[in-house]
């Protein structure tokens, strides 16, 4: 006897296959609430780690029992409150031939082929982003016309500096204030507005 048979059902407003077990969640007794993550049901992985936290706080004792309790419950209830939830959102039971599988195959061969083109769309997008400056580059904007077409000029430095011109005259006489002028790479760069000239400093 099949006790974890594969059934199929049908979205009658899209014509979408979804295939579920009835049975027994076997793998639920050994993995858990990590058999729910990795099926991707959210909603009744939250419940039944809410009740494994809860059976954490039990006497030492009785931790494991009640813990081996709720892969339990998992392995028995799940498929059956699954397929309660699909049918009260409208999706039917369809027979199990062979144009269904079928069906069902080219609607998973569809998705997978949609979520890798999205993930393409998103690295072109990202590498776009790179390739000119990154995303912070791009949002620079000009603080008084506002525009974002600005150029960089190049590393802003410190200009001449009281304090280490003083401290160089001390170490080295007077010759040492020139270090006032020692210009010192800051985290800024300055950078010009294309649209209407301005100068500005910008923080890296």
């Amino acid at each position: 006897m099949n006790i974890n048979k594969v059934f199929f059902l049908r979205k009658p407003d899209t014509n979408e296959i979804k295939q579920i077990y009835l049975g027994y969640a076997w793998p639920a007794i050994i993995f858990n609430v990590f058999y729910l993550l990795f099926k991707k049901d959210w909603k009744w992985a939250g419940i039944f780690f809410v009740l494994d936290l809860l059976a954490a706080w039990l006497p030492e004792d009785y931790i494991n029992l009640a813990i081996f309790s709720v892969g339990l419950i998992i392995c028995f209830f799940y498929n059956k409150i699954k397929l309660k939830e699909l049918t009260a959102k409208g999706w039917v039971l369809t027979e199990n031939s062979e144009d269904v599988l079928n069906q069902y195959r080219t609607q998973k061969a569809e998705k997978a082929q949609a979520r890798k083109e999205k993930r393409k769309e998103a690295y072109e997008n990202l590498a776009k982003i790179e390739s000119n400056g990154g995303i912070f580059q791009r949002q620079v904007r000009c603080p008084r016309c506002r525009s974002t077409n600005v150029q960089v000029v190049g590393q802003h430095k410190k200009g001449f500096s009281v304090g280490k011109a003083a401290t160089g005259v001390v170490l080295t006489g007077g010759i040492g204030s020139l270090a006032g002028f020692a210009g010192k790479k800051t985290k800024k760069v300055d950078m010009i507005c294309m649209n209407c000239g301005k100068q500005f400093k910008y923080k890296k």
